[in-house]
């Protein structure tokens, strides 16, 4: 059950529709607290028929007004689209990024995404317990082309008002709707060192295509699941040197195959780690490293900084949209 997680402070309060405490927006996969595919395909899919039935008794909207704005294009937002989609509402996503995918798609390469049997609207039946994240990508691209899903990339969504209808304000215009469904994902903007250097084109906060990297000097900046497996993946092949830095004296916050595979591929000499240490600043390819003692000069061709991301609960709070383990006082601020 979701009683888990209601009453954490970073979880929106929700309904069991997912309409959360603003009437007409709702939240699903990811952002709503629940990380696994088949639950964002579960839940695009129920909080649109809920969003449809409430639609039907309630007054029209202008020609200007959808009856449906979606935030995010990954698994749930394509969901929703499509259950949207067959129940004829007017709908469309709109993706901050240039792509489909949502948090999926700054998975690892070939990543494999574990599903169980999950329905996708209109689509039919993901039967196999394992997808990659090529797959997974190519049957969402393949939903929005044959169902003509609209999507309009490059819009990040800045805020939301509802007065009878919403107003969904973006980088790139305003869409009214009568109702907004927020699957943005937990990820949010990818958070920032704060060094000199940083502005740099060799500096990256995602890794695409680890594959496409090959002999070259990689600096890996963090101790999460996503710096382990990029190390991993950039490593993988033998022709990279790849270095990992991270704060702390070892890492402690990762997944059980991430340690193990991290302590391979140390051991291995596949990964050279530098743990309690800060970078300091970035000089075209050279690294500047606090450590204990003094300082570290590291030679890097490329740097992923993987050090979380700035979420995007401050929308929701700009929304209104309140949160589990909020007091009464916090509330009515």
């Amino acid at each position: 059950g979701l009683g888990d997680v209601s009453a954490r402070a970073d979880m929106p309060l929700l309904d069991e529709t997912y309409q959360s405490t603003v009437a007409g927006v709702y939240v699903v996969g990811e952002l709503g607290g629940l990380a696994l595919i088949r639950f964002a395909f579960e839940q695009g899919r129920d909080a649109t028929a809920a969003i449809a039935a409430r639609l039907a008794n309630a007054p029209g909207g202008g020609e200007d007004t959808l009856d449906m704005v979606i935030v995010g294009a990954g698994p749930a937002g394509v969901a929703a689209a499509l259950e949207a989609k067959a129940r004829g509402l007017r709908v469309c996503i709109l993706e901050q990024e240039q792509s489909l995918g949502g948090t999926v798609l700054h998975y690892p390469r070939r990543k494999l995404v574990l599903t169980q049997p999950t329905q996708i609207p209109q689509w039919g039946t993901m039967e196999r317990e394992e997808y990659s994240k090529e797959e997974l990508l190519a049957i969402l691209q393949e939903c929005v082309g044959d169902f003509e899903v609209p999507i309009e990339f490059g819009r990040r969504v800045l805020d939301v008002s509802v007065n009878g209808r919403a107003t969904v304000r973006t980088s790139g215009g305003e869409f009214y709707a009568r109702s907004v469904v927020l699957a943005t994902g937990r990820r949010g903007t990818p958070r920032k060192l704060g060094v000199p250097g940083e502005e740099q084109p060799n500096v990256m906060y995602r890794l695409m295509d680890a594959a496409s990297y090959a002999g070259r000097r990689i600096l890996v900046v963090g101790g999460g699941d996503s710096a382990v497996e990029a190390a991993a993946a950039l490593a993988n092949d033998g022709n990279n040197e790849v270095t990992l830095s991270y704060r702390k004296p070892r890492l402690m916050r990762v997944k059980r195959k991430n340690q193990t595979l991290s302590e391979q591929m140390i051991g291995a000499r596949y990964i050279r780690p530098m743990f309690e240490s800060n970078v300091t600043q970035i000089d075209g390819d050279r690294v500047s490293l606090a450590v204990p003692g003094g300082e570290q000069r590291v030679d890097a061709d490329d740097i992923f900084v993987f050090i979380g991301g700035e979420p995007p609960f401050p929308l929701l709070q700009r929304i209104g949209i309140r949160f589990g383990g909020e007091d009464s006082s916090a509330a009515e601020r």
